[in-house]
């Protein structure tokens, strides 16, 4: 017994109920690392002490799922006189292929072993050790606010308003 398949209408066809098709946006594709556009809740807010930085969050599986446990905060010490480094309450999704060891100054990323959070405020130093890590997103403003801390600091990560 031949079963017929019907092919779905195309854009300005009829279909069998009479209705026509409207072609809708095909999912938007993004490769790893890349930035959300503004209207995708990307913006964050990260609070030390006084002071204030805003970031943007890269599109991957780790910043979403970090944009969705804020607001957190989390206790950061200098490492290596290049990055305030803290462990996180719970550890987030990473996958392989979104792991790196090289980074840049201005990048908020996550080290799956920690599990932890780092924001680097300079480059110096050798690159992370494997498994590397997955970045998160960039500050855009107010990044000296990670610099010139002695022992611990409390920082806050929230949704930008």
């Amino acid at each position: 017994m031949r079963q017929e398949i019907q092919r779905a209408p195309k854009n300005g066809e009829e279909s069998r109920t009479g209705r026509y098709c409207e072609e809708s946006p095909a999912p938007s594709r993004r490769s790893a690392g890349q930035v959300q556009s503004d209207e995708e809740g990307n913006r964050i807010r990260l609070t030390i002490g006084g002071t204030t930085a805003e970031a943007t969050l890269t599109d991957n599986t780790t910043s979403r799922a970090l944009a969705s446990s804020l607001p957190v905060t989390v206790q950061m010490s200098d490492m290596l006189d290049r990055e305030l480094y803290g462990a996180l309450p719970e550890p987030l999704p990473s996958a392989e292929s979104d792991r790196q060891t090289d980074y840049r100054a201005g990048q908020l990323v996550y080290w799956p072993p920690g599990p932890a959070l780092a924001v680097y405020y300079e480059h110096a130093g050798p690159p992370v050790p494997a498994p590397g890590m997955v970045v998160l997103g960039t500050i855009d403003s107010g990044l000296d606010a990670f610099t010139g801390h002695d022992g611990s600091s409390e920082v806050t990560i929230g949704r930008a308003d």
